[in-house]
């Protein structure tokens, strides 16, 4: 899929950034210091991904609850998994199917290109905080990243929906 969408291989094993100049950097970068707010819709890899490259290419942790705690370590306490929200409001689908659900539309690029998916999960959140969540403390789903973790939702009131 990536070299569909003209990812050059290549190129990129000979120009791109050492994953040890890309985790200094990132630790220098102040992004993980636990002051921003990170999002991904179904995250799984992403965080896995990001967790192996700025442990220097440890193992992962062999339990979710290590796991959990190395992501909240790295990235603090408001990492939000999009796809989890979207089902604690009745909404099932990939990415562009929640965004078409909320009327979001695409502001810039294509479909699985990291920038342009990365703008759209965003988009989505914001409405989604502000549609759905105006009352309700966003927070306690915060650190359930979809695939890994399991939030018992027997049933979930979210605003406009009841």
């Amino acid at each position: 899929m990536l070299r569909e969408q003209g990812m050059d291989f290549a190129m990129l094993n000979e120009f791109g950034i050492d994953p040890k100049d890309f985790a200094a950097g990132f630790r220098r970068s102040g992004l993980a210091c636990g002051r921003l707010t990170w999002t991904a819709f179904s995250g799984s890899y992403d965080f896995a991904y990001l967790a192996k490259a700025l442990t220097g290419g440890q193992p992962l942790p062999d339990t979710l609850d290590v796991f959990l705690a190395l992501v909240r370590r790295l990235f603090g306490h408001s990492v939000f998994d999009v796809k989890h929200l979207a089902r604690c409001c009745a909404m099932r689908g990939g990415l562009e199917q929640v965004a078409t659900a909320l009327g979001v539309k695409r502001a810039a690029g294509r479909a699985h290109c990291a920038g342009s998916d990365s703008l759209l999960t965003t988009d989505v959140l914001l409405l989604m905080l502000h549609r759905f969540f105006r009352n309700v403390d966003v927070l306690a789903h915060a650190g359930t990243i979809v695939d890994l973790t399991y939030f018992p939702v027997l049933l979930f009131f979210c605003k406009g929906l009841v």
